[in-house]
């Protein structure tokens, strides 16, 4: 049992703060358990505003300043901060709130290994819980008995850049299989400002998908939840996002081209594709109508490796907001918890994984 040492009790008062729109709709899922069970619930993008309790889904390296009488950070993406994994604690520190988040055993098992650095740990715990998107969704998790009977794509890529799209029309375009196109949401200031190009390229490819698929291609609104539309997929395609692993959830194989290359902003050097060959399939971008044709001759046999991965990844499926409820009310109310995971403070070989945390 933890017991936090608060000098006033907690207000019933919960803000959510966010960066992007993608964070917006995690917290959005996971507010609704605590408007329910009356409390003041607002969303801000100011992370200095003042608060009782804060709930951030940003990269911690975002957040400068906080002041929040009980802080929680969670993740906003299942990829975060993939560059620097296994401890991404090191560029994104958690010591400065009070509680962690985490959405499964590859998260947690990554976070015991690293817990021995004070910047991996919150002022008093960390807990597995889940990830909130899985209960809201539960119900068109459960299917992937297709509605539709054509072989479908998702193709989700976080840039849209270097003909990506294209590569994707052009090895399905003398097939029969569908495809809908679901764009990252460029509205931020900064990012349209790194990124400038960006917008006019997935304004080409999807006037490209069309002039080539005609009514096979659905393009999403970049707005909307992808959660919306694994349910109709068979396949999907990205080049780098936490969408690869989202997919598990639905038994959707993932494939990514390792030559697609992936970029910081405008003017730096592109760089290679940060690989997870656990959870999705890397080939050449030339090779990407013989593989989309092996996957889809193939299918079962790559659903039965996807679905042994999904306990891996995500736990409690049906009641992660339920879990994320009842760990801040006890806090609120009792003053305490027993929902924690365990710091781990020996590494079997320190110096190897010290210089693996430092140069990834």
């Amino acid at each position: 049992m933890i017991r936090f040492n608060f000098k006033k009790k907690l207000k019933k008062q919960i803000v959510f703060f966010y960066e992007d729109i993608i964070e917006k709709q995690l917290l959005e899922i996971v507010s609704k358990k605590f408007k329910k069970n009356n409390y003041s619930v607002q969303f801000s993008k100011n992370f200095s505003k003042e608060t009782d309790i804060g709930f951030f889904a940003s990269p911690s390296s975002s957040i400068k300043k906080h002041s929040s009488k009980l802080s929680i950070i969670s993740l906003g993406g299942m990829d975060q901060g993939k560059l620097f994994w296994p401890n991404i604690w090191l560029k994104e520190p958690w010591n400065k709130f009070d509680i962690g988040l985490l959405p499964g055993k590859h998260w947690s098992n990554m976070w015991q290994k690293c817990s021995w650095f004070n910047s991996s740990r919150p002022k008093y715990l960390v807990a597995e819980v889940g990830w909130p998107k899985t209960q809201k969704f539960i119900s068109k998790m459960k299917l992937n008995n297709k509605l539709n009977k054509k072989f479908t794509i998702l193709y989700a890529p976080c840039f849209e850049s270097d003909l990506k799209g294209h590569n994707v029309v052009d090895a399905i375009k003398n097939t029969n299989i569908k495809l809908m196109v679901k764009h990252h949401a460029w509205k931020e200031p900064l990012e349209i400002k790194k990124f400038s190009d960006i917008k006019k390229n997935i304004k080409k490819m999807s006037i490209y998908a069309k002039k080539n698929l005609g009514d096979r291609v659905k393009v999403i609104k970049p707005t909307e939840d992808i959660f919306n539309y694994f349910s109709s997929a068979d396949l999907l395609i990205t080049d780098e996002s936490s969408v690869i692993y989202e997919s598990l959830l639905f038994n959707i194989p993932a494939l990514s081209c390792k030559d697609w290359p992936m970029r910081s902003n405008n003017t730096n050097k592109p760089r290679k594709i940060k690989m997870d060959k656990d959870v999705c399939i890397y080939i050449n971008k030339n090779n990407l109508h013989k593989t989309i044709k092996m996957i889809k001759s193939n299918y079962k046999k790559y659903q039965k490796h996807i679905h042994k991965k999904k306990e891996k990844y995500f736990s409690n499926l049906t009641k992660c907001n339920d879990i994320i409820y009842k760990l801040v009310d006890d806090i609120v109310i009792k003053k305490q918890s027993s929902n924690y995971l365990k710091p781990r403070y020996k590494v079997k070989n320190l110096k190897s994984f010290f210089f693996k945390s430092l140069n990834n």
